[in-house]
């Protein structure tokens, strides 16, 4: 399952253990499958006997298929002629994993994408450029580059366009998303524990003053930035403001049972 908050296994347990979920274990897909998806992310009709020899390295794995023809395209080692994919240069070297291969594409990227890219990971695997905006380092902020380097994301397939989706009651507009959860968990551990602290508790701070007129829908995201930023004393807050609104839910519903059962009982007395 993937979550919209960090990236640890540790921090999605966090916001799982709020939610109700369900765990599906995959297992890897065939060969014919994998071919499948290769020809489906290049649209293409067949593709060469050399490119199904580098998709048997993928193991069965869907991400690892779909990092390895990103990385492959990036790199212009494939050509498509009368709809079949084959590869033009045999130069390059397949990574053992998908993380490796993750970060293989990471470092291709320019600084200043690099920048955004790890500021964006802080926010979820969604999130609006809007708010990359408003957390960005003022000392490297600059608004021209980071909307180019959204385009140049976007062009590369790290980040992809949202339809406006509602994520809470107040109905934020998400704006972008990551392709693969790995790029965003790349990213995010990329950064020094402290750069991911301070970038947390500015992100807590800007939802604060954002939606300060009602910040209910909030609360467990706020919970999230505040505990990654180890403002543990503020975290305990909003946790009790949760545990209050369920107990008035609890309540609510006790109040309206009793008065169901009293309006059941007068009936029968008539």
């Amino acid at each position: 399952i993937q979550t919209n908050f960090g990236s640890s296994t540790k921090n999605r347990n966090f916001v799982l253990s709020q939610i109700n979920r369900k765990r599906i274990k995959l297992k890897p897909l065939s060969s014919d499958y994998i071919k499948q998806l290769a020809m489906e992310h290049f649209n293409v009709k067949a593709i060469s006997k050399k490119f199904c020899e580098l998709l048997t390295k993928s193991e069965g794995n869907a991400f690892f298929v779909n990092e390895l023809c990103t990385s492959l395209a990036d790199r212009g080692c494939v050509t498509i002629e009368n709809g079949i994919l084959n590869i033009t240069s045999s130069d390059f070297t397949i990574p053992e994993s998908v993380e490796a291969l993750v970060r293989s594409r990471f470092d291709r990227l320019k600084p200043s994408q690099q920048l955004t890219v790890k500021i964006a990971s802080i926010l979820g695997s969604s999130f609006r450029s809007t708010d990359v905006h408003a957390i960005y380092p003022k000392e490297a902020y600059d608004i021209n580059t980071i909307n180019q380097d959204f385009e140049n994301l976007i062009t590369k397939k790290i980040i992809k366009q949202s339809s406006e989706v509602n994520r809470t009651k107040k109905a934020i507009k998400i704006s972008h998303f990551f392709s693969s959860s790995s790029f965003q968990e790349t990213a995010y551990n990329l950064m020094l524990p402290s750069q991911r602290e301070g970038l947390h508790s500015i992100t807590a701070s800007y939802y604060e003053k954002e939606y300060a007129n009602d910040l209910t829908p909030f609360y467990s995201i706020l919970i999230y930035h505040l505990k990654q930023a180890k403002n543990f004393e503020k975290a305990k807050i909003y946790e009790a403001k949760i545990a209050a609104r369920k107990n008035w839910f609890r309540l609510s519903r006790v109040l309206r049972a009793i008065g169901n059962m009293r309006r059941i009982t007068k009936g029968i007395q008539l």
